[in-house]
């Protein structure tokens, strides 16, 4: 299962919103309250102000971009599988970042495709380690093999296609 919830703090106090550190931080410990696995963490400040943060976690990521001048924060936490759990992180921000607002919005993102013009509808499973896994029957209906090289191809109404580049 995966989990993409985008949400804007509002009515956090400037100091918080333009610590470097404090966002790190924020960053590093989000990542544990989620029960997510830290892969690598980077974090900009900005002159005169702001800060920007990037988790990149084993189930995703968790990024924020601030604007302290407006007592702001986006951002968003996005996890596969079933062990992270990505809301008690929008809730751990929120507190952190002693906001007095916040807008949310969730979504499940199943990986579903539509490989020979609508014929077959097939809904893609990410196992624990990330990996994206395909039915024996889809792969043998469309004519791929393990080891072929896929692309991801962006729709306009936000939902892809996915396409055999190269032969394994």
């Amino acid at each position: 299962m995966m989990k993409h919830i985008l949400f804007t703090l509002k009515g956090c106090p400037f100091e918080l919103l333009d610590d470097r550190e404090f966002i790190r931080m924020l960053l590093y410990k989000t990542v544990k309250e989620c029960k997510a696995n830290l892969l690598d963490l980077n974090v900009h400040k900005f002159e005169p102000q702001g800060v920007t943060g990037f988790a990149m976690i084993s189930e995703s990521h968790i990024s924020i971009h601030t604007w302290p001048e407006n007592g702001m924060a986006v951002c968003d936490i996005f996890t596969c599988g079933d062990i992270a759990m990505p809301k008690i992180g929008v809730e751990y921000m929120r507190e952190q970042l002693k906001a007095t607002d916040i807008v949310s919005n969730e979504f499940d993102r199943p990986l579903t495709i539509f490989p020979i013009a609508g014929k077959m509808k097939t809904t893609l499973t990410v196992d624990e380690n990330g990996i994206l896994t395909f039915p024996d029957e889809l792969m043998e209906e469309i004519g791929w093999k393990e080891g072929d090289v896929l692309e991801w191809i962006p729709n306009d109404d936000g939902s892809f296609n996915l396409v055999k580049k190269e032969d394994a």
